[in-house]
């Protein structure tokens, strides 16, 4: 499962390299080339990125408990205020787009993607 960005366009190019698939694809292609991904197993989101994804189905407290998890308890409150003070406007943003700045910003992404979807009960 990767996001819609670079990293299924580059995922889907590796098993064109390993023999597993026999084509290339690049942003403009690989939507029209999803069902031939999918049977070499290959999955990717329709747009957007994991985060953004994960939160748009409901799972905002998921990504909140992965960075108290990995960063402490008060890094999301303490990223928000001092992107805050250079920019009054920033506490306006939806949690979610200050949770994917802060990832853009701080990093830890597959950490914070597992610890999300540890917290996520199905």
């Amino acid at each position: 499962m990767c996001d819609n960005d670079n990293v299924a366009t580059a995922t889907a190019n590796i098993l064109s390299d390993l023999g597993i698939i026999g084509f290339k694809v690049d942003k403009a292609t690989i939507e029209a080339r999803r069902t031939d991904l999918e049977e070499a197993g290959l999955f990717f989101l329709p747009e957007g990125n994991f985060e953004e994804y994960i939160m748009s189905e409901g799972h905002v407290a998921a990504y909140e408990h992965a960075i108290a998890e990995v960063y402490g308890a008060t890094r999301l409150a303490s990223y928000v205020k001092i992107r805050t003070a250079s920019d009054a406007t920033y506490s306006k943003k939806t949690k979610e787009a200050q949770i994917v700045d802060f990832i853009k910003s701080e990093g830890g992404k597959p950490e914070l993607a597992f610890e999300a979807a540890s917290f996520i009960k199905i």
